[in-house]
């Protein structure tokens, strides 16, 4: 509604434009009036009427009417017409010399060429609207992509610790919990790599993002880098991520954080972090997390 009525708008300030012209137009504009051209049959025709006038009055067909007054000659013609179009050019040049350009702008202007202004006019104003709805639909497909892709992605997140079935363990190997992973978006998500650690609570920087942490080198000596590809379908419970295990009887009371990094279905790049304190009690191999756990995520 606001367009239309801006539309409506700059067509009345348009509508307002041509009406002062012709108001300047008719105000200060001279009314040129056909003035009658000169002929030289006029002038002879002229000098024939003196010239039978006086034969009359000489005493009725005494004379011939070719012996009236003489014809002008062709030369006075020539003179007469040179002077008057002298007369004319005189004029038009000091017109041309006037300063009030504004004056001669308007009254040179034919209606013709209003019309064409003003439709030019609209046609600009048009073309500016459509523009402009069009770049405002633009706009509205691309805050539509973003919205559906926000919607429709794949959100990973992980932590645990949770315990390694035995049917899942490995002859020999004392680790018995390991890493958890869960997808709660709405397409799948494509894991590319895992990052992880364990930490003693002294040596962690709980204020700094963990993907600082890790990217930046912080923590260097103790991260475990997983290049791992697999996929992760949404709607399913968490599932174990055995690729990051541990002996939880031998990392009590640490830290234990990690960074999964994964692509989406329409092709973007996406990460999301952990970092949980290890408790205590073998028996409930619990974690609790700390400030800030999984606010690192893109």
């Amino acid at each position: 509604m606001g367009q239309l009525r801006r539309f409506g708008l700059l067509i009345c300030l348009g509508l307002i434009g041509v009406a002062a012209y012709v108001y300047l137009a008719d105000r200060y504009c001279p009314i040129d009036a056909p003035s009658p051209g000169f002929s030289p049959l006029d002038a002879v025709g002229d000098h024939r009427e003196e010239g039978d006038g006086q034969a009359g009055s000489d005493g009725g067909g005494g004379h011939n009417r070719h012996f009236g007054s003489p014809i002008p000659s062709f030369f006075d013609l020539t003179q007469a017409q040179a002077e008057q179009f002298e007369g004319q050019s005189r004029s038009s040049k000091e017109y041309d010399k006037s300063p009030r350009w504004i004056t001669k702008f308007v009254c040179e202007a034919k209606i013709s060429d209003i019309s064409i202004a003003f439709f030019t006019y609209c046609l600009v104003i048009v073309t500016g609207w459509l523009v402009s709805a069009t770049v405002k639909l633009w706009e509205s497909a691309q805050r539509q992509e973003v919205m559906a892709r926000t919607h429709e992605r794949a959100y990973i997140f992980g932590g645990g610790p949770a315990n390694i079935p035995n049917h899942l363990r490995t002859a020999g190997d004392d680790a018995d919990v390991c890493a958890t992973i869960e997808n709660f978006g709405r397409t799948p998500g494509f894991i590319k790599r895992f990052d992880w650690g364990l930490c003693d609570e002294k040596d962690f920087v709980s204020d700094v993002p963990v993907r600082r942490l890790i990217e930046d080198g912080l923590l260097r000596d103790i991260v475990i880098r997983v290049d791992h590809e697999d996929v992760y379908p949404p709607g399913q419970p968490t599932r174990h991520f055995q690729k990051a295990k541990f002996n939880y009887s031998a990392n009590k009371h640490k830290i234990f954080f990690g960074l999964f990094l994964y692509r989406d279905v329409f092709g973007d790049w996406h990460h999301s972090t952990f970092k949980l304190r290890l408790g205590g009690d073998v028996r409930k191999m619990e974690s609790d997390p700390l400030p800030g756990c999984y606010s690192d995520w893109s």
